[in-house]
């Protein structure tokens, strides 16, 4: 499986729920994906903030 590949193609925000705590949540957060589990807590991605000025 090349998850990659997965959200390239998906309708964003591409969103996966695992309901059998299988899935490696960080590195699904990095490519962009949405994470959800069933018993287990995982914290959100780190959204980098960007400062723009006029």
């Amino acid at each position: 499986m090349k998850p990659d590949i997965i959200y390239s193609n998906m309708l964003k925000p591409g969103q996966l729920f695992d309901g059998r705590n299988f899935l490696d949540h960080a590195k699904l957060q990095q490519l962009g994906f949405r994470t959800f589990t069933i018993g287990k807590v995982v914290p959100p991605a780190k959204l980098q903030s960007t400062v723009v000025t006029a």
